[in-house]
Order: C-alpha cells, then sequence, then structure tokens
C-alpha cells in the first residue's frame, strides 16, 4: 500500500504498509483516510500565554466528550502543541501533560482525550545577531553573560 496525498493523489511513499496491515486497520474501523490539514492545531509561541493554554485545554476537553457522545469510545481527540518550549507558560504545558491538571486541578477528560507536544531544540544566535539585539536593548539592562535565565552556560535570550 502506498502513502498518497489525497488532493493531488501524488504517491508521497511507496510501499509504506502491507496489504494484511491495512486490510486489519480497515476491518478494526480504524480511520485511513485523514484530511490532516483541516485539523486545528494549537500553535505556541513566546507570546501565548497561560490563559490561552488553559482556553484551548477546556475547549478541547468539550470536544473530546462530544466526539464520544456522537462516535463513541473509539474517537479520539487529540490536542497538539507544537514549538511547546517556545513560550514562557512551558510548565503549564508539562503540568497538563505529565500531571494531567492545571493549576493543580485535575483536567475533567476522559481516556479519549490525548494531548501530544513537540518541543524544538534550542539553537544558538550568530554572535551578530546577539550583538545586534544587544545594541537594540530589547528591555534587557543586564548583558547576557550575568543574566541568570540560562541554559547550562548560555544564556537564555541567546537560543532561538
Amino acid at each position: 500500500m502506498d502513502l498518497m496525498d489525497a488532493k493531488t493523489k501524488q504517491v508521497l511513499q511507496k510501499r509504506i504498509m502491507r496489504k494484511q496491515l491495512y486490510y486489519a486497520l480497515q476491518k478494526n474501523g480504524v480511520p485511513l483516510i485523514e484530511n490532516f490539514d483541516a485539523l486545528s492545531r494549537r500553535n505556541v509561541h513566546g507570546g501565548t500565554t497561560r490563559n490561552q493554554i488553559e482556553k484551548k485545554v477546556h475547549e478541547a476537553v468539550k470536544i473530546t466528550k462530544e466526539n464520544v457522545a456522537k462516535y463513541g469510545t473509539k474517537m479520539f481527540t487529540v490536542l497538539f502543541f507544537d514549538e511547546a518550549n517556545a513560550t514562557e507558560a512551558v510548565g503549564l504545558i508539562k503540568e497538563i501533560l505529565c500531571d494531567k491538571t492545571i493549576a493543580g486541578l485535575p483536567i475533567d477528560a476522559c481516556e479519549n482525550f490525548k494531548i501530544v507536544a513537540a518541543c524544538n531544540p534550542y539553537r544558538k544566535h550568530s554572535k551578530e545577531m546577539i550583538d545586534l539585539l544587544q545594541q537594540d536593548g530589547l528591555g534587557y539592562k543586564v548583558s547576557a553573560m550575568d543574566t541568570i535565565d540560562k541554559l547550562g552556560q548560555l544564556p537564555m535570550r541567546e537560543l532561538v
């Protein structure tokens, strides 16, 4: 079985799975044709606040309950946080993922609610970019090397 683009019908990858697996998945009701471009996403960035994240989780819980009521327990709802480490509220995302709580209160969701997060690796700005950022000020009154916000020995503001 080949992986095909649903819109263009172009083969993206040949022989992505064996026919036996395809038929077994199909027999068990696994949706094999999904328009992933239509799925909602929660893109996280430096300006994403705790309140926005909390609101999105509560919205996803509501959608999960609606999906289970409409489709049964074979339907899963997945909340995907992209670039989860790009926000100052990364601690809240950790709490949601690991502790299954928000502000210490349990998330009111069922087993059909799943949360996935992607973290992008930090990269160090070039020396030129660091100099430019410090020259422009950007609210920094302390030199990068004197800041306490560091990842190991690297100042966090030198990372992207």
